[in-house]
């Protein structure tokens, strides 16, 4: 099997939206645009777009702890950690929701 890219485009005129239908083109929906899911084909979110609120600013804090190599059994210390926490902002999740009304309604 060969791996290989798929590029994304914006369906804004009919030749490209041909290329989405076909499978050569992924769709990249942004809601400000006016783009709306394709019925066919690969689509991706932007989600710079959907706001702020995409990638909170809250933080996840793992504290320090014991951890096990599963390779060796080996305990080892693990340093405390803190990461963003994610969450779908309401653009996302309307999207979310449009595709799989389609998807509902096409079955």
């Amino acid at each position: 099997m060969v791996h290989v890219p798929l590029y994304l485009s914006t369906p804004s005129t009919e030749p490209i939206r041909e290329e989405i239908r076909a499978g050569w083109l992924g769709a990249i929906i942004t809601p400000s645009s006016g783009n709306s899911i394709p019925d066919e084909g690969w689509w991706a979110a932007d989600t710079w777009i959907f706001g702020k609120e995409y990638v909170s600013d809250e933080l996840n804090h793992k504290p320090a702890r014991k951890g096990r190599i599963p390779s060796t059994g080996e305990t080892v210390d693990v340093e405390e950690s803190w990461t963003p926490r994610f969450a779908a902002g309401a653009g996302f999740k309307g999207l979310a929701r449009q595709a799989q009304k389609r998807k509902a309604a096409a079955q």
